[in-house]
């Protein structure tokens, strides 16, 4: 998908409002139904993952998406820290059990691989993110 392309569905996704917009970046929840993938939020998650697969820092994504003039819900520019906060198992549709243990449980369709999720994350710890 072309730089262009993500950003006219990031544009799309943000002037469309949902019934209900979870918490979760990336999904739409509507009340009483599933969790949907927000594609153009979806699109933000899966670059900065594989941004980080690549080695790249988090300050060098947030700088592409600046660029791209992509944004949060929140209209507001991703920071390396929002960034690092889209590493999170339920976007390989995953959760961690009381042990800590990932299981393949989580009402979340996935939007990246068990595989990413976890290169990612040692990306992160690499960075200085826990």
């Amino acid at each position: 998908m072309s730089p262009e392309q993500i950003a006219a569905l990031i544009e799309e996704s943000q002037t469309v409002e949902p019934v209900y917009r979870s918490r979760v970046y990336g999904y739409q929840i509507e009340r009483g139904k599933m969790p949907v993938i927000i594609p153009a939020e979806a699109d933000v998650v899966r670059l900065a993952i594989r941004g980080l697969m690549e080695g790249r820092s988090l300050e060098e994504i947030a700088s592409e998406l600046r660029g791209k003039n992509v944004r949060s819900r929140s209209k507001r520019f991703f920071s390396p820290r929002s960034l690092a906060s889209l590493v999170r198992p339920y976007y390989a549709g995953m959760e961690k059990n009381t042990s800590g243990v990932l299981c393949p449980v989580c009402p979340y369709p996935p939007i990246i691989t068990v595989q990413e999720y976890l290169r990612a994350k040692r990306a992160l710890e690499c960075h200085g993110f826990v």
